[in-house]
């Protein structure tokens, strides 16, 4: 029972590369067809840029604030799975925001 939430954890973190991997795959798939997606609005076109480097430095900052959490109380508590499924967990999710923000699906119209 003392590493359920890093594996927890560490399973959140594989579903996110794997949804990842498989937006990325249905988006060449799509390309291979021919289909293209949408052109975004002039507006969100610079959030789509700006964003995904935000939250990679916004994901280090909390992670390196975890590491020295635990790193200054002994652990607290908590097992070195624990930590590595958090941090799994943190790169995962960058991962996940890049393949969201690089690989665009078409629109489907039914």
């Amino acid at each position: 029972m003392a590493h359920w939430a890093g594996l927890g954890l560490f399973a959140a973190g594989a579903w996110l590369l794997w949804s990842a991997q498989a937006r990325r795959a249905r988006a060449r798939e799509a390309l291979a067809r021919g289909l293209s997606p949408a052109p975004l609005q002039p507006s969100l076109v610079l959030m789509g840029e700006l964003m995904p480097p935000i939250i990679s430095l916004g994901l280090v900052v909390a992670g390196a604030q975890v590491l020295l959490a635990y790193a200054m109380t002994g652990g607290g508590g908590f097992s070195l799975l624990d930590l590595g499924g958090f941090l799994f967990l943190l790169l995962a999710y960058d991962i996940w925001v890049r393949c969201r923000t690089r690989y665009r699906l078409p629109v489907s119209r039914r």
